[in-house]
């Protein structure tokens, strides 16, 4: 047994699990950022002033034009309109147990960041918190040279 005060390896996987939490509440904190009842990201339609439904058919599923903008890396969308907005959301899909519990049931949280990191490249970001009531991990990474 390890003495009082001194970290193990199952100590340090803890902390390091609790890194990605503790971002998102420092960025709800800092941001402000407001629920919203879509899978959508909320960046582009808050900078466009559009629906979800330009870019989904049932979010998140992505229709032809959402497929075009994502297929281009983002860079379909204009800088300067994007600017304007919070490029971070965190979005918490739930579900709700018509079987058993009858209650809404919290399940994935995750945080996604989408925008332009200097005039030629894009990113996309969707970094699972909690996935399936486990930790999550990285779910896309992309970077994209205009």
């Amino acid at each position: 047994m390890p003495a009082r005060g001194t970290f193990t390896d199952m100590n340090l996987r803890e902390s390091a699990a609790l890194w990605p939490v503790a971002a998102v509440l420092a960025a709800i904190a800092i941001f402000g950022t407001k629920a919203t009842p879509t899978q959508a990201l909320p960046t582009f339609a808050k900078a466009y002033g559009v629906e979800c439904s330009l870019c989904h058919s049932v979010p998140p599923q992505l229709n032809a034009y959402g497929r075009y903008i994502q297929r281009t890396g983002y860079s379909a969308l204009s800088r300067d309109v994007l600017k304007n907005v919070l490029p971070v959301n965190v979005a918490e899909e739930v579900t709700y147990d018509s079987q058993g519990s009858h209650q809404v049931e919290p399940g994935n949280l995750a945080l996604h960041a989408v925008g332009y990191l200097s005039p030629d490249i894009t990113y996309h970001i969707h970094q699972w918190i909690v996935q399936n009531s486990q930790a999550g991990g990285l779910d896309t990474f992309q970077l994209a040279l205009q």
